[in-house]
């Protein structure tokens, strides 16, 4: 039945919703020595979000493609556990500073059978390995395995702290002066051969190339059968790093400047180059089969010329970020700018200020190449090439608090709203004036795509109390001339929060009652020839204001997703949560994003979203101990950007397999049963999130084979995940 089933169904290969954490690009520890080394292709940095357990995380840099990722971990005190090795056996099961999780560290136990005083050095798909002193007179060291990391077996003696390496099959020890390898995870040795002993420091590149650090540089191309040796480059080297079996790397940090001495002909010669880093504190370097790391973020292909690939940006606070198709910008504090191609997950900085009369505001991508950004006094800079060289646009002397860009379809009409004065441009960019509205504040813009026109609302006062009455709404060509639309009567103050077009007639209009602190929306669906109040959300207490009128965004998707989301406290302005609507705007709910605590500490609060869907956005966080009351410092990246796999740290030699998961019967009322590329697979643990990326059910299967009962989820999608080992998969399925 199960077969027939799977031949009925549409195959959904998705990437599912999943909560990340802070970008530590951004917000990183100053000291390299943080970051630990899971393997060649990986590397892992103990941090934490909020100074509580539950907003913990250990942030990922997977080495081939150079992106973040973070594995929250709600189990943990990082507080207490900041210098401890994380090692991880698979996706699942890891160890950490006495604590084992089976689970990915949303659950962990403290096993009751460690060792006194266990050191973890690593982990392979079969076990964990390390070791542990037994005896101080004389002393004694026992090299330790275990498949779980719970129950740990002695597996040999030394009077020497063990040292080992591993390979992608293989893990070797110096041991009694003897090369030792284990082929099952540490849980044996064997040597490599019995006659040939060996004293020094391992760096192993592969199977068959072997490198020692002794009096000289023994050399074996053989896995370890016969050995050579060839001189040092220098007799203060400090650390060695391989690329693969013919380039290595030694270090020399004592000198001043720093050198680094790099051979492509494993040792036989070498040529000397001097670091020419500026921030290398730390200095932990490795390497892998294309290029040597320093951490925290250098890279380089033979050590001559090290790039920052992950470079931190420049000022703190950044105060905007949009999204554009994959392309996500960022206005900063003092005037810097940065841009991401893979929807934030790595961002580039323009090295210089784009402008030097203070912070940047808003920023906007055309295009991958063409970026816009607005300072705090509302001067409109452009570049044509990504962030090279910027064109100031427009000049002003005073302070204009730009808010956002809104651009037509066709890339032809460019608005920037502002508290102050509001700039249009009809010629893409080239040139920009005035936007032709009435005299007064309290204006706001948006873009009606297709049309090209901007739709301007305007605060009605009438005379001679000159009190609020409702709002005009008015469409302005990108010539600049204006035309009166409709006008909205309202009764009490209002605040404009925003106002969006999710197409040419369908718009939403967001008003703050001042009186209530309430947050009303509006709604048209004929170009604002008539517009309706279609919902009011009251405020979360007494005193707040739901969202405030110039932090407070709109974001649609389609004509019927909406959300709504910005700063809303009025000390801080800051809050923590976000409303979506899927009907319309008719009902709404309310998501406390992950990142929140109910505390005043470190990366809590809302300062901005943006969504790059209605599941996966970056939020500008922030509040008193990261950048003061109104500005942001973290930026939290929810977004599975990575091309769907999973988050989390893994044996990314081991991931070959895609990630497409079987779901059937689909549509389904009851019995759910799940099938992939490959059989039999067992332990697995799943995850199933609605439509706002909540968990709603989390199931651990002894097999694939085993049915989920989903009776009892209401009507409707959601999306669901399976990790076993290094895999991950990913479907959707519907519940009726």
């Amino acid at each position: 039945m199960k077969k027939l089933l799977f031949t009925l169904v549409t195959i959904y290969n998705i990437c599912a919703f999943s909560q990340e954490g802070i970008h530590l690009q951004w917000h990183r520890q100053s000291a390299a020595s943080v970051f630990n080394v899971h393997n060649s292709d990986s590397a892992y940095h103990i941090m934490r979000i909020a100074n509580t357990s539950t907003n913990n995380v250990i942030a990922v840099v997977n080495l081939k493609n150079e992106k973040w990722s973070y594995i929250m971990a709600p189990s943990l005190n990082l507080n207490t556990l900041a210098t401890s090795k994380a090692v991880m056996k698979n996706n699942l099961v890891g160890y950490l500073g006495g604590k084992v999780t089976n689970d990915g560290w949303q659950t962990s136990t403290t096993p009751t059978t460690t060792p006194i005083g266990l050191v973890v050095e690593g982990a392979t798909s079969q076990g964990f390995y390390g070791y542990a002193q037994i005896s101080s007179s004389p002393l004694t060291y026992e090299t330790k395995f275990s498949s779980d990391g719970a129950n740990w077996v002695g597996v040999q003696t030394s009077t020497v702290i063990p040292q080992f390496t591993k390979t992608k099959n293989k893990i070797y020890t110096i041991h009694n002066n003897l090369l030792k390898s284990s082929a099952n995870g540490g849980a044996s040795f064997t040597p490599v051969n019995a006659t040939y002993t060996l004293n020094g420091v391992m760096s192993i590149p592969n199977n068959d190339t072997l490198f020692v650090m002794s009096t000289q540089l023994l050399r074996s191309f053989d896995g370890g059968a016969t050995w050579s040796g060839v001189a040092y480059p220098s007799i203060s080297w400090s650390q060695v790093a391989n690329k693969n079996g013919k380039e290595i790397i030694f270090y020399n940090t004592v000198a001043t400047p720093k050198e680094l001495y790099y051979s492509n002909n494993s040792g036989a010669s070498f040529t000397t180059h001097t670091l020419n880093v500026t921030y290398n504190s730390g200095d932990k370097l490795i390497g892998n089969e294309n290029a040597f790391y320093l951490y925290p973020s250098y890279k380089s292909i033979n050590g001559s010329n090290w790039i920052d690939f992950l470079p931190n940006a420049h000022a703190p606070k950044p105060y905007d970020i949009t999204y554009t198709g994959d392309v996500a910008v960022a206005a900063i504090a003092q005037g810097y700018f940065g841009y991401s191609l893979n929807k934030g997950y790595n961002f580039s900085y323009v090295p210089n200020k784009v402008s030097n009369d203070g912070d940047l505001m808003a920023a906007k991508a055309i295009d991958a190449n063409t970026f816009l950004a607005a300072d705090r006094k509302g001067q409109i800079f452009m570049s044509t090439n990504q962030g090279t060289t910027w064109i100031q646009k427009v000049t002003s002397t005073f302070n204009n608090i730009p808010r956002k860009f809104s651009v037509s379809d066709d890339k032809s009409v460019i608005v920037m709203s502002a508290i102050g004065s509001a700039y249009v441009s009809g010629n893409s960019g080239s040139t920009f004036s005035f936007l032709n509205t009435t005299v007064g504040n309290g204006h706001y813009q948006t873009m009606r795509p297709v049309s090209n026109k901007v739709v301007d609302v305007a605060p009605l006062f009438l005379a001679p109390t000159f009190t609020l009455s409702g709002y005009e709404f008015y469409e302005i060509t990108g010539s600049n001339v204006r035309t009166l639309t409709s006008t909205l009567t309202t009764t009490g103050n209002f605040d404009i929060v925003d106002v969006q077009m999710a197409d040419d007639n369908v718009g939403y209009l967001m008003l703050r009652n001042t009186t209530t602190n309430a947050t009303d929306v509006y709604k048209t669906t004929n170009a604002w020839i008539s517009t309706s109040l279609i919902s009011s959300i009251p405020s979360p207490s007494v005193g707040i204001r739901s969202y405030d009128g110039k932090y407070g965004n709109i974001q649609t998707f389609g004509t019927n997703t909406v959300i709504i989301s910005g700063s809303g406290n009025p000390v801080n302005n800051q809050t923590n949560y976000y409303h979506i609507s899927t009907d319309g705007g008719s009902t709404w709910n309310i998501i406390y994003p992950q990142f929140n605590v109910p505390t005043n500490n470190l990366g809590n609060r809302i300062y901005k979203m943006s969504f790059y869907n209605p599941n996966e956005y970056m939020a500008l966080i922030s509040d008193f101990l990261s950048g003061g009351p109104q500005a942001s410092i973290g930026v939290y990246i929810n977004s599975n950007a990575n091309g769907g796999s999973t988050v989390g740290i893994k044996e990314f030699y081991q991931t070959t397999f895609p990630n497409q998961l079987m779901v059937y019967p689909n549509p389904t009322s009851d019995n759910l049963f799940l099938s992939t590329h490959t059989d039999r697979l067992s332990n697995l643990y799943i995850k199933i999130y609605n439509l706002y990326g909540q968990v709603v059910e989390s199931i651990i299967l002894s097999s694939i084979d085993d049915s989920i009962d989903v009776s009892n989820l209401k009507n409707g999608v959601y999306f669901i995940t399976l990790k076993n080992k290094n895999n991950h998969y990913s479907g959707k399925f519907i519940k009726e």
